[in-house]
């Protein structure tokens, strides 16, 4: 286990209100309620401050206009995250268009490409979708779109443009099906 140390002192009542309210959660993962539940964990820690500091840069940048549509695949950094949510920086495609999108955030669906090499699949949950790379997704290597992932993320968090997904195969009524399954509304 690396030894990590750093060194906090900053005066809570100087900061403005979203760093405190970071500075706050932060602590708190860094007391024994977080470390003291989660010890399997604990050696993430120095991701969890690198994550940290990114997401306090995430928060006080403007929101950043990138431009995207429904089916438009980009870059998303979702960070560091507890479990099996998705994580790390990773294609994503966006589910909700950005034109008449007023607020700040939207939906998004994951990609992963974590299949089996030597199994040539990885096993497939009821609400996967394989997609294989082509000329309009850009997609380096066959992945998985994972629908039971679906979530609302922040603009800021949208990177650059990879690809569009085209609706060869039925495929966007085959997300929309899955997606109303997931949410019990078929």
């Amino acid at each position: 286990m690396k030894k990590i140390h750093f060194d906090l002192k900053i005066e809570a009542k100087t900061l403005p209100e979203n760093i405190r309210y970071f500075m706050k959660n932060f602590m708190f993962f860094v007391s024994g309620n977080f470390l003291g539940n989660n010890k399997s964990k604990a050696h993430n820690l120095e991701n969890h401050i690198i994550d940290f500091e990114k997401k306090v840069k995430i928060n006080n940048k403007t929101l950043i206009k990138v431009k995207f549509s429904k089916y438009d695949i980009h870059f998303v950094d979702f960070g560091i995250n507890i479990g099996n949510e998705i994580n790390g920086y990773r294609p994503c495609l966006i589910f909700k268009n950005n034109r008449f999108a007023t607020g700040y955030d939207t939906f998004v669906i994951p990609f992963t490409s974590s299949i089996d090499e030597k199994k040539k699949q990885k096993k497939l949950y009821n609400f996967d979708l394989i997609i294989e790379p082509d000329d309009n997704n850009n997609l380096k290597k066959t992945s998985i779109l994972k629908i039971q992932q679906m979530q609302t993320i922040s603009k800021n968090r949208i990177g650059r443009k990879i690809g569009k997904l085209e609706n060869k195969n039925s495929i966007y009524e085959k997300i929309d099906s899955k997606i109303k399954k997931l949410m019990n509304l078929q």
